[in-house]
């Protein structure tokens, strides 16, 4: 005789809860609009960024507030700026830190210039650099048309004659940027404790001096030391077009 046939097995797939399956429903529905908000940002960006250009142009906002990453059709100035990073051993710690983020925007607002400066950061040795590379682990891939890493010193890179070291307490009072010149920022956290440090650098090497002419534009309650990213803003904003009072104004709070 022929076997039995056995009754069809029933599934033994698990049944889903009410809950369950609604928490599936939203996660399909989340997913599946995925693309439509992204969009939505895109546009609503897209939207902040051209009302920021409108109240620029209408002179709502000061133009250093709208800035593109990058310039869109950069113009370099012929102007070479050196950061001195010799100074490691007059830092703490965490001042070191501090310089180190000053010196990435330094770079970036370089990066992003309609008219760049030759960037150079100078004696990058020691503490500083590794502070660096701990603060930007990929500074080695930052652009060499934007910025130039160099362990050696300042006067190893570029004749004497053509320094010129930026200080508070120069007694000269620089009025242009010469494309002849090299103009040096001291790569140091001051906080108005070196009172004359870079001056009496420059004289030991025998370079010239120069000061901006801040006092002629921004009333400082104490001696004109500002920090390093601030003078670069500022040079950079001159090396665009921007009078010096304006430079200063766009990047010195007035309170100070």
């Amino acid at each position: 005789a022929d076997a039995e046939t056995s009754p069809t097995t029933a599934s033994t797939e698990p049944k889903l809860s009410k809950n369950a399956l609604k928490r599936l429903k939203k996660d399909q529905s989340w997913e599946a609009k995925k693309e439509q908000r992204k969009v939505k940002r895109k546009a609503e960006k897209q939207k902040r960024q051209a009302n920021k250009r409108a109240r620029v142009e209408a002179g709502e906002l000061p133009e250093a507030v709208f800035k593109p990453r990058f310039a869109r059709n950069p113009q370099p100035s012929g102007v070479t700026i050196i950061i001195d990073m010799s100074f490691n051993d007059l830092m703490s710690d965490v001042e070191i830190k501090s310089m180190a983020r000053q010196l990435g925007r330094c770079y970036s607002v370089n990066k992003r210039s309609e008219r760049p400066a030759e960037l150079v950061i100078a004696s990058l040795t020691g503490k500083m650099k590794d502070s660096l590379t701990h603060s930007f682990p990929g500074h080695a891939n930052w652009e060499p048309s934007h910025v130039r890493l160099e362990s050696k010193d300042m006067t190893e890179l570029y004749p004497k004659d053509r320094l010129v070291y930026l200080s508070a307490d120069s007694t000269t009072c620089i009025d242009t940027l010469s494309k002849d010149d090299v103009y040096i920022i001291g790569g140091l956290v001051d906080k108005n404790r070196y009172k004359n440090l870079t001056l009496n650098k420059a004289k030991e090497l025998g370079i010239r001096t120069a000061q901006l002419p801040i006092g002629q534009y921004v009333e400082m309650a104490s001696r004109k030391v500002i920090t390093v990213n601030q003078v670069y803003e500022i040079l950079a904003g001159h090396l665009e077009g921007a009078t010096w009072e304006k430079a200063f104004l766009d990047v010195i709070p007035k309170r100070k």
